[in-house]
């Protein structure tokens, strides 16, 4: 069956050409690592392209890196694409104890050690960190990570940085034509592609409780991201607004929402998960460490501010 030539096929040749597809594809779907919100999504499917949204501080860096961890801790290569100004020791040693938390520190002396006595070897995780990421660039080394080093999922922060690199005038339509290419860079390269973006400050100006959860229209430029996104997560945490407890007289100290306002074949809802403050971790609510859904394991961390990886 011709997929770019198909008119009108019965249901039975239908499922016969998806699921023959799909064997042939063989592409994993990635999990998070966060059993609830997997349970609840299904994980990451090949082609998806996930958008994870919050305000400055909620959380959006600290929920992917710890993703991150998760994911390389089953020993599945991954990328992640920051714009940091560089690669600098605050920013590792966030990776470095969200794999490893035993080595979270404090002081940079601390830091500068534990970043010493981590072993990472053995599973890559490939970082490319700089403050000027455009399109072009990234779909190069995205073509090559994912044809030579096997990587089968990739992070990008943020896509508001990307649109401030492009050349193309910060206009809506541009913002829809940087969306539309990711989009199709993750079904090209036939990968979950998970990037974060800023909302507005509608959020702020919102009254009550309810008034501060995010909603998919506080993303910026929302008919654009949401128009080419599969699935669309926003991160909330009452506690940054002050808030410690609900009506009912919940805790609400430590909880991160992660609101699944968009998911493409899926339901949309709710998924509380637990943010320790001081790591920067996001855990299970039932306390389950980052690595416990695989055996530990160390990892090669592929660091990179210019040319191929």
């Amino acid at each position: 069956m011709n997929k770019n030539n198909i008119e009108s096929i019965n249901i039975c040749d239908a499922i016969h050409y998806v699921i023959k597809s799909a064997e042939e594809n063989n592409q994993p779907v990635i999990n998070s690592g966060l059993k609830d919100l997997d349970d609840f999504t299904g994980g990451w499917y090949p082609g998806e392209l996930c958008v994870v949204g919050g305000r400055p501080a909620m959380g959006k860096t600290a929920f992917i890196l710890s993703v991150i961890a998760n994911i390389v801790s089953s020993k599945i290569p991954t990328a992640l694409f920051s714009s940091t100004d560089s690669i600098n020791v605050y920013f590792i040693s966030r990776i470095v104890s969200c794999i490893n938390p035993e080595n979270d520190s404090h002081s940079l002396k601390q830091k500068l050690q534990a970043i010493k006595n981590s072993d990472l070897k053995d599973v890559p995780l490939y970082l490319n960190m700089q403050p000027t990421l455009r399109f072009a660039y990234i779909k190069e080394q995205c073509e090559h990570l994912v044809r030579e080093k096997g990587v089968k999922i990739i992070f990008i922060e943020t896509i508001q940085s990307m649109f401030n690199c492009e050349e193309n005038g910060n206009t809506k339509e541009a913002m829809e034509t940087l969306c539309h290419k990711i989009k199709c860079l993750a079904c090209e390269l036939n990968v979950p592609i998970v990037i974060t973006s800023d909302l507005n400050r509608s959020p702020e100006h919102r009254e009550g409780l309810d008034g501060k959860i995010p909603q998919m229209a506080d993303l910026r430029s929302c008919s654009a991201i949401e128009n080419s996104a599969d699935s669309i997560y926003l991160v909330y945490r009452p506690e940054y607004y002050g808030i410690s407890m609900d009506e009912t007289g919940k805790d609400l100290r430590g909880i991160m929402n992660i609101i699944i306002a968009k998911k493409k074949y899926n339901h949309c809802g709710e998924v509380e998960v637990k943010f320790d403050r001081n790591s920067g971790r996001v855990y299970n609510l039932e306390k389950t460490t980052l690595c416990d859904i695989a055996n530990p394991v160390e990892f090669n961390i592929h660091t990179h501010t210019d040319g191929p990886f």
